[in-house]
C-alpha cells in the first residue's frame, strides 16, 4: 500500500528509525521481532530487544479487511468473544506471544 511507514521498534520510541515500505523490511530484524523470548542478563540488552519486538507498519486511516489473514490472540476468553461478533477469519491462541 502507499504510505505505509514501516518503524524498526515501537514507533514512540527515542531511538526509532522509520522506513518506507517498499525498502523498510530490509531494516528490520525478525529474528528478534518475532522471538518468543526477549529477556536477558543486560538490562539494556533486554529493553532494546522489547522494543525491537514492537516494530510497526503505520498504515495511514485504516488496514483494508482483505489484508487480515488471521488474528492472534492472547487467551480462549479472548477467541471465544471474537467468534461470537462473528469473526470467521482463524484466530489462534498464542499467550507467549505478549507481554
Amino acid at each position: 500500500m502507499d504510505n505505509v511507514v514501516l518503524s524498526d521498534r515501537n514507533a514512540a520510541n527515542d531511538y526509532v528509525a522509520f522506513y518506507p515500505v517498499r525498502t523498510g523490511l530490509n531494516y528490520l530484524d525478525f529474528e528478534k521481532i518475532y522471538s518468543r523470548f526477549w529477556t536477558h542478563d543486560d538490562p539494556m540488552a533486554k529493553w532494546i530487544h522489547g522494543s525491537m519486538k514492537c516494530a510497526e507498519a503505520l498504515v495511514p486511516n485504516s488496514v483494508p479487511v482483505e489484508y487480515i489473514t488471521g488474528i492472534i490472540v492472547y487467551n480462549d476468553t479472548v477467541k471465544t468473544r471474537l467468534e461470537l461478533m462473528g469473526i470467521r477469519l482463524q484466530i489462534t491462541v498464542e499467550g507467549d506471544m505478549f507481554f
